[in-house]
């Protein structure tokens, strides 16, 4: 980082006037790499082809598109108004072409990471949820006795669903339980 003879960063005189370019580009390029993560996170078996089928997901596209515009917005708000980048603390000029450039294909690293990580085998991978039955019974006991020790002190005395039941009464006819 270019600094000044007092050692302050080089921009330390902009402070009060704009945020960084640089931490906008991080922004920037942070937001495309979860953007093209989420592409690759819609096939979870080892599927190669993760674009298979999205047309039929109008929800997915609905997000993306949300969220590919709503980064646009933020990164270039600055043209619709100067507070929209002070908002969102992005630079007051936005980021030059190349900037942008450099942003999206840096999110464009999650393609060929995803994919070689498509190749790992499974018994590289910790498997979460199968503890040995031991664990388990002392977890269990454990829990029991956090419940034990919180009914010493009635915590739940004053809550809404023991002073009216179990649970809260709908109004007459408006139960999902169809009465």
């Amino acid at each position: 980082m270019l600094e000044t003879i007092d050692l302050e960063p080089l921009y330390s005189q902009y402070y009060d006037i704009t945020p960084s370019r640089h931490l906008s580009i991080i922004f920037n390029m942070f937001v495309w790499m979860q953007i093209f993560n989420m592409l690759c996170s819609r096939k979870i078996n080892d599927e190669l082809n993760f674009m298979d089928g999205m047309h039929t997901n109008c929800m997915f596209i609905g997000v993306m598109i949300f969220i590919v515009g709503l980064q646009c917005f933020v990164m270039f708000g600055y043209l619709i108004n100067e507070q929209i980048a002070l908002a969102f603390s992005v630079h007051m000029l936005g980021l030059t072409s190349g900037q942008w450039l450099l942003s999206v294909l840096v999110g464009l690293v999650t393609f060929p990471i995803n994919f070689g990580l498509k190749f790992v085998p499974d018994d590289w991978c910790m498997i979460l949820g199968d503890e040995p039955e031991g664990d388990k019974l002392t977890a269990k006991n454990e829990y029991d006795e956090l419940l034990r020790i919180a009914s010493k002190y009635k915590f739940r005395e004053n809550s809404n669903s023991k002073k009216m039941g179990r649970f809260v009464q709908n109004k007459e006819g408006d139960s999902f339980k169809g009465k």
